[in-house]
């Protein structure tokens, strides 16, 4: 999923990145640069809650009475390992908080990317 998201991106960049340079869009960089971060915050969000859901749905899946709580023969291996899924991740829950500080690295760096392709493709234009 992760190769998938990185490849979107690249092509997605890349793509915005090109009709820029050609003057058929009015993006600059910077908008591209802070629309891919933001897309990036949201896939890292929404993964993260989607497994949030998953791992509580395949724990309420061993609750056989509908009652909350886990007993008798409720209680086994399988259960358990479940159970660990939902509250041992504490990663999960940082989530929104880590995916700032990684959206904004993401910015910055393609942000000095872009930049720099920028340069580079004028100063070809400008030799050629």
């Amino acid at each position: 999923m992760l190769i998938l998201f990185l490849i979107t991106q690249f092509l997605f960049i890349f793509y915005l990145n090109r009709l820029r340079l050609k003057g058929n869009s009015k993006l600059s960089i910077n908008k591209i640069a802070l629309f891919s971060s933001l897309l990036t915050y949201i896939i890292t969000v929404a993964s993260t809650s989607y497994l949030n859901l998953k791992y509580q749905s395949e724990l309420d899946a061993f609750d056989l009475n509908k009652d909350g709580l886990f007993s008798g023969n409720e209680i086994n291996e399988e259960q358990q390992k479940a159970m660990r899924k939902v509250i041992s991740d504490t990663g999960r829950n940082f989530a929104p908080f880590t995916g700032i500080l990684i959206s904004m690295i993401y910015y910055i760096i393609l942000l000095l990317t872009l930049s720099l392709i920028n340069k580079m493709s004028k100063n070809y234009s400008i030799n050629n």
